[in-house]
Formats: structure tokens, sequence, C-alpha cells
């Protein structure tokens, strides 16, 4: 072998001989996230809805769940679940990045799994924190739910609606509100009507403050629209 072949042989050792390993990122969850987002145990707000007068208690009753799950890209990423006791909500979830198979715009999504409106992913975008100071954000975000079933896949697409600077919600005043309105669009085209709509109202270090449904409430072919809303009348947050 001459020493013309030698030196091709070991360039093809290069560069197909010794793969890159690629390089694991680590997203942790920002301090500011914590702050607007992370509330624990013993924490509860009471809702009523505001057309039939009915009552409920949204409690932590257990400590918040800190760990970490790889994205995608196989980056590891911190998260928090906070279980929650509810009729209307199961969980709250927030991570510092990405969590398994979601689609996004720059910001970190903070979830409310409301119980009779998602079936899959860790919850319906309720509040996105960002670091810019612009309004009127949009973005995507879903998971996959089975590899075999339908439906596939559980999307939501969400616009935030606007800041408000201080809100009276049932003569308690909040400051700076953000509503954030999350879109029904599961592409199994099961379940939901894409019409389906909450308008999450988050006061950042008190939690939300109201939320309104605007859903297809029937059971069949025929659509049935109504508009419900839940509204805080007292709470209290440890954090």
């Amino acid at each position: 072998m001459n020493k013309q072949n030698i030196f091709l042989f070991f360039i093809l050792l290069l560069l197909f001989g010794c793969k890159k390993k690629q390089e694991v990122k680590y997203y942790p969850i920002p301090d500011a996230l914590k702050t607007a987002c992370l509330f624990q145990k013993d924490s509860y707000w009471i809702y009523r809805n505001d057309s039939t007068g009915a009552v409920d208690c949204t409690y932590i009753y257990t400590n918040p769940v800190s760990s970490n799950t790889t994205d995608y890209s196989d980056n590891i990423v911190d998260y928090i679940q906070i279980p929650l006791s509810s009729s209307l909500i199961s969980q709250f979830y927030f991570s510092g990045e990405f969590f398994s198979n979601v689609m996004r715009s720059d910001g970190y999504p903070f979830l409310a799994d409301m119980k009779k409106y998602n079936y899959c992913c860790q919850g319906k975008t309720a509040f996105v924190f960002f670091d810019d100071t612009l309004s009127n954000h949009r973005g995507v975000q879903g998971c996959t739910c089975s590899d075999n079933e339908y439906p596939a896949y559980d999307v939501d697409r969400y616009i935030q609606m606007g800041i408000y600077s201080s809100l009276k919600v049932n003569n308690i005043l909040f400051q700076r509100v953000s509503l954030t309105r999350s879109m029904f669009q599961n592409l199994g085209n099961l379940g939901y009507n894409k019409k389906d709509t909450i308008d999450f109202y988050f006061s950042p270090g008190v939690g939300l403050v109201k939320f309104i449904f605007k859903v297809d409430t029937s059971n069949s072919s025929v659509v049935k629209r109504a508009t419900i809303s839940w509204s805080l009348l007292r709470y209290k947050v440890i954090r």
C-alpha cells in the first residue's frame, strides 16, 4: 500500500469510523419562573361557577414533584409537577425548556391539566413566562399520546391575548394578570371541536384567578355551544 493510499485510509477512518458525540444540554428551571408558578403544599384556591354558583376548592395536598426528563434531542430538562385535589384541575406543570415531543415558541409554558378537557398531555397552556416585555405572543404546545392508537396527538395553539396591569375579580384586586387563550386542535380530530377554547387569567405568584371555557358540551354529533366561567373567591398561596 503506497503512501497516498495509506493517507486516504486514515481520512476515511476519521470520517466514518469516529462518530462525534452529541452534546447534551441541561435546562434548569429559571428562578423567575419558580417565583411566578411554584406553589407549595397546603396552598388552595376556591373558585365559583359564575352561572350556577357551584364552588370548587383546588388544593395542593402533597409536595411538588421536582425531577428531570429528556426532550426529543436527549437534552436533560428539569420539571416541576404539582398534583392537585380538585373537580376542575388535576395538576400544574412547568419545565426549564422542552418536555417530550413539545413544539413551542420561545418562553416557558405553565400548564394546567383540566380534568374534562385534557386527555393525554401534561396540560393546556394557561400562562407563558417570557423573558422579553413584548405582548401578543403565540405558539403551539402538544405531545404524542400513543404510537399505535388514535387519537395519536394532543395539540393546542395558544395566544397571549393581553396583560392587565390590574384586574378585579370578586372584589379582589390582582396585579399584572396575563390572559392566555388555549385553543384545542386535536390532530386525530376525535373528542374536541376545533372551536373549543379556554381563556386563562393568571396572576404571577397568585395563580389562576379566572378561566372561561367556550366548548361543545354535547355528547353527540349535534353541537351544543356553552360558555362556562369560573372565578376566584378566596385563596391562600404558600411559596
